[in-house]
């Protein structure tokens, strides 16, 4: 984030002088990310056009909806017993087929291989991770609608399972800044209506959403709860090393840490958002929560 971890070291190679060394790149674009820390980036060149291996492919949500990183039920959405309600789950089947559609060796379900590869035992996908793979029919849905109603795209009635196992998706009529605009304008739109007119407290992901630690003891007591989980795997972590032989130390691998404190505090957060927002929609002056924030409203405020 912040133009940082990659600024200046992940360039395509040249197309002149390292022609056909990358055979294919595919850039998932998250159509509706505006914060700092999650730029938009592009593939293309200085130039403004496209090496000849590169496809951009632009789709609904944030930074997390294309990569994958946010939990069932998280601010009371996708809340389902497993991973199939998440918006990431179009992007990770997608990201599948188009990297074994360009020939990367991943596992497939057992029945779809050939004869004369069965034996290859590795090559099988156990049926837990396939479950990872399954997207539920009211997602489906929904990304059609989004599809039909901010693409004007159609969806299929009936579909070829030939035509449905290729990555191919439709060009779009414009340029990347063109597509994202749009998306914002929607975006913008969802936010008018749940944020300034306030239809956002009557939704059922709002009521959905957790607020358990939204008051500063609760929060203090689970931080606390969390740091003693991170201390004991410290301290097992200390006797993998110590009953490691030093000979085979570049063998361990350490218990994985806690994952780091987030409150739950949902209900709490979108409130305060949809409010900030509202405010500044409706040209009214937001109280600053605290000196710098003060500092800043005065600094940039419109003359």
């Amino acid at each position: 984030g912040h133009m940082s971890w990659a600024d200046g070291t992940m360039e395509l190679p040249d197309d002149e002088t390292y022609g056909g060394l990358i055979k294919k790149c595919v850039h998932l674009v998250s159509g509706h990310e505006q914060r700092l820390c999650f730029p938009l980036d592009s593939v293309r060149r200085a130039n403004g056009k496209y090496p000849p291996c590169a496809t951009e492919v632009v789709y609904p949500g944030m930074h997390s909806d294309i990569g994958g990183g946010y939990p069932p039920g998280d601010q009371g959405k996708a809340n389902g017993e497993n991973d199939s309600l998440l918006l990431s789950q179009v992007v990770l089947n997608d990201l599948y087929s188009a990297s074994f559609q360009a020939g990367a060796p991943l596992k497939v379900p057992v029945d779809t291989l050939p004869v004369d590869l069965k034996k290859d035992a590795w090559r099988a996908m156990h049926p837990d991770l396939i479950k990872q793979f399954d997207t539920d029919i009211p997602l489906v849905n929904r990304f059609n609608a989004w599809r039909e109603l901010t693409l004007g795209q159609t969806t299929p009635k009936t579909f070829d399972p030939e035509a449905a196992s290729h990555y191919e998706p439709p060009a779009a009529g414009g340029s990347l800044e063109t597509v994202i605009a749009e998306q914002m304008a929607w975006i913008t739109a969802w936010r008018i209506d749940r944020y300034a007119r306030g239809s956002m407290l009557k939704t059922p992901f709002y009521q959905r959403a957790k607020n358990t630690e939204a008051l500063p003891a609760a929060r203090k007591a689970a931080e606390e709860v969390r740091d003693e989980k991170q201390a004991a795997v410290l301290r097992a972590r200390q006797n993998q090393i110590a009953n490691q032989p030093p000979d085979r130390m570049d063998e361990l691998v350490l218990q994985p840490g806690v994952k780091d404190f987030d409150p739950k505090m949902d209900q709490t957060q979108l409130f305060d958002a949809a409010k900030e927002f509202g405010k500044d929609y409706h040209d009214g002056y937001r109280i600053p929560d605290n000196l710098a924030q003060l500092v800043l409203d005065t600094v940039l405020q419109p003359v």
